[in-house]
């Protein structure tokens, strides 16, 4: 219960943390308004494989800490309950979250691919919300696009300025602008699958940069295609399957942290079930919140060895020798000296 209500509370501030950034990149147009509840679902299990260890260390902690504080640990040692009998169930339980944890990290590949697809998504409903008044965009084949008002449906807009550069002049030709301005505009279908824009009472202006010659026509009815919002995604690493990271993570550095990470992830809880045995012991006196404040410190410590490691093998910094693997055994073995410090002295 502990564990489960800690989760839900670190998820909450997490998500809550992740919502402020998704809603800055939807304001300032880089990403579409309308998807970014189900990107931030998506990222939810990313984010849980994290929050699954750290909310056992903090449970763990608690629990055992009650016991010290109101002594019943002490009655359970007496009645033959050793320090190796607690971390052995203490271990059974980590295990079963390492075992959820894992089963988190196999299935979050195909999470992560869905949400890089989903941030590539074209179609007129993502890139009317990308329309932002009074502020010039940049679109995709070297567009230029202004609009001086839009409703608050996104369905109709006025004062159109769009700018296109042509994309492939000939050897000896110039680069030649069109630009097109219109009173005002709807955004709807014309015929078949492609979304397009109906613009009323415009102009059409071809001229080339540094030339005193321009062609000039009007219009009080056209179509113009809508282009895919070719959003900046960087290449995502999460997405690819657990398969395809040990095929190539002997040459790929990148791909070698990537590896090393999701196993480190499945292993933490089960060291951290190791060093919270022996951190969970307090005297009656000074509560069960004692340890608290130093165990959230060793756990800082941990995870951020870890995130400066995957950052210096991912770079190539360091060889693939380097393995994370002698973070795990360092702190590791920090646990077994605690328990070793505190069976000596209560001996």
């Amino acid at each position: 219960m502990t564990l489960f209500a800690l989760t839900v509370v670190l998820m909450f501030i997490l998500v809550s943390n992740q919502l402020v950034g998704y809603l800055n990149r939807a304001a300032s147009g880089r990403i579409p308004g309308i998807l970014v509840m189900q990107i931030l679902c998506l990222e939810m299990p990313n984010l849980l494989t994290l929050l699954l260890p750290l909310g056992f260390y903090v449970s763990v902690m608690l629990a055992y800490g009650r016991l010290y504080s109101e002594n019943e640990m002490l009655v359970f040692q007496a009645c033959g309950f050793s320090t190796a009998r607690i971390l052995s169930y203490t271990l059974v339980m980590a295990t079963i979250v390492s075992m959820i944890v894992a089963a988190m990290v196999y299935i979050n590949p195909s999470i992560a691919g869905e949400r890089a697809k989903l941030l590539q998504t074209s179609g007129m409903k993502a890139f009317i919300q990308m329309l932002a008044p009074q502020r010039f965009q940049v679109l995709p084949k070297q567009q230029v696009l202004y609009i001086d008002k839009i409703n608050r449906a996104h369905t109709k807009a006025e004062g159109l300025f769009l700018a296109q550069r042509n994309a492939n002049p000939g050897p000896n030709q110039p680069w030649q602008w069109q630009v097109v301005a219109a009173h005002d505009l709807v955004f709807a279908k014309k015929g078949g699958p492609q979304d397009q824009i109906q613009m009323h009472n415009g102009r059409v202006y071809r001229m080339t940069p540094g030339s005193l010659q321009a062609q000039y026509g009007t219009f009080e009815q056209a179509y113009v295609t809508v282009p895919k919002p070719e959003l900046q995604t960087q290449n995502d690493l999460r997405t690819l399957p657990f398969v395809n990271l040990w095929q190539e993570h002997k040459t790929n550095p990148a791909m070698d942290a990537e590896l090393q990470w999701r196993l480190s992830i499945i292993l933490m809880s089960l060291v951290l079930g190791v060093v919270a045995v022996p951190m969970s012991r307090v005297s009656p006196r000074s509560g069960r919140y004692a340890k608290i404040l130093p165990a959230i410190l060793v756990f800082l410590i941990y995870t951020n060895i870890l995130f400066v490691w995957r950052e210096k093998l991912a770079w190539g910094a360091w060889s693939t020798h380097a393995n994370m693997l002698y973070v795990h055994l360092g702190v590791l073995l920090f646990g077994l000296i605690l328990i070793y410090w505190q069976k000596r002295r209560l001996s």
